[in-house]
């Protein structure tokens, strides 16, 4: 009995260990002073690992951004109790959970990366052909129907808000923005900028930047708030939390609910949700922030451990799928929402149905806008991605 309880035990412990190494990898990379520290006991550095709960969080967040968009979208819907309409709401704020996972890869991914320059080039070539190929579609039906930015600007301006818009910087920078979930993009870039700047100066000159590199973060973070969940994944991937018993960190749906609802008690009613962290001073923000803090990075403990119902649920075919398709889906959403939006209007759908509009609209914009990500990833984030780092690898 024993014997066979062992053999039983053995693989899960034998995964756990492996966890445990992995993150013990990437603390030691973080604070490391040569290259060397990276590598693994056995001499060898880690192969490309995927947590694939994390993987399938990804395809949980981009959802809730897309039902967001749908309830957001202005069509005719039944009365409904206030607290449902609060959690639609706060569905946008999937966004900060898809940085704290940006947080949490990218350690893993400095910790594998060949050099500086391979990490700042698999990121940029990872993010840009999906944005530049979603951006130019909306400047060219924004050119079409003529009536809306970008189609309003003059042509010396409209060439250089394009540029700017493909290059991400609308966000971090006051300009105005093209696609209107784009703005996360300048975020991960400050990001992945300031990863690659502690990099090169571990790599090159064996010097230790990531206290300044965070002292950085954390001054762009009181100006811009919802980059806060960086730091919750960068956490998590450090193993720092590795001491906190199951008995906490495998309720990741209850810390996710408490996320959702104390960060909206942080933010704005209306449009702009956050300015900078100095409109708190005076009022009960920086509690809920904190807590809002504490419950996302428990949450993201949980799911990385595989613990809990709810990381058993992103870990099944359909979620790892949209896991996959998250980033494509992520910026695609938006503009098949708008075509079929308009589409509404046109044939009168909205007068037809009534209160009913929402549904309709998701249920008729659901199945276009997950082939055109599945082909982008496939397209796009595979097939541009690979060719341009073939290219510049070159």
């Amino acid at each position: 009995m024993n014997e066979t309880a062992s053999a039983k035990t053995a693989p899960l412990a034998s995964a756990t260990e492996r966890v445990a190494e992995e993150r013990s990898s990437r603390l030691r990379f973080l604070w490391a002073s040569d290259r060397t520290t990276v590598q693994t006991g056995t001499g060898r550095h880690h192969a490309n690992p995927i947590n694939l709960s994390v993987h399938g969080a990804r395809g949980l967040f981009a959802m809730a951004v897309y039902v967001y968009h749908i309830s957001n979208s202005g069509l005719p819907v039944w009365d409904m109790p206030h607290f449902v309409a609060e959690f639609f709401h706060s569905l946008k704020f999937g966004v900060e959970l898809f940085f704290a996972i940006s947080g949490y890869v990218i350690a893993g991914t400095l910790a594998r990366a060949r050099s500086p320059g391979h990490f700042i080039l698999n990121r940029a070539t990872r993010i840009f052909p999906v944005l530049w190929v979603a951006v130019l579609c909306i400047v060219a039906m924004s050119l079409v129907s003529g009536r809306e930015l970008p189609a309003t600007l003059d042509p010396a301006s409209l060439g250089l808000l394009t540029v700017a818009n493909l290059l991400a910087l609308p966000g971090i920078f006051p300009l105005p923005l093209f696609h209107p979930a784009a703005w996360t993009l300048s975020f991960e870039l400050v990001f992945y900028v300031l990863c690659f700047v502690h990099l090169l100066a571990l790599r090159r000159w064996k010097a230790n930047l990531l206290l300044p590199a965070f002292a950085v973060g954390l001054v762009l973070v009181f100006f811009f708030p919802r980059g806060l969940f960086f730091i919750s994944g960068v956490i998590v991937a450090s193993a720092s939390l590795k001491g906190l018993p199951s008995a906490l960190t495998r309720f990741a749906g209850l810390w996710l609910a408490l996320f959702l609802f104390s960060w909206m008690l942080v933010a704005n009613p209306d449009q702009p949700f956050f300015t900078t962290m100095g409109d708190w001073i005076g009022t009960a923000k920086p509690f809920w922030a904190l807590v809002a803090f504490a419950a996302a990075t428990l949450m993201l403990e949980g799911i990385s451990r595989g613990e809990g119902w709810l990381a058993g649920v992103l870990r099944t075919k359909p979620m790892l799928w949209l896991g996959t398709i998250s980033y494509s889906l992520y910026l695609w959403h938006v503009i098949v929402l708008g075509v079929v939006k308009a589409l509404m209007y046109a044939t009168g759908i909205p007068t037809l149905v009534g209160p009913w509009s929402q549904l309709a609209f998701l249920a008729i914009s659901i199945v276009p806008t997950l082939v055109l990500s599945h082909l982008s990833q496939i397209v796009l984030e595979q097939g541009a991605t690979n060719l341009l780092r073939a290219r510049f690898k070159a």
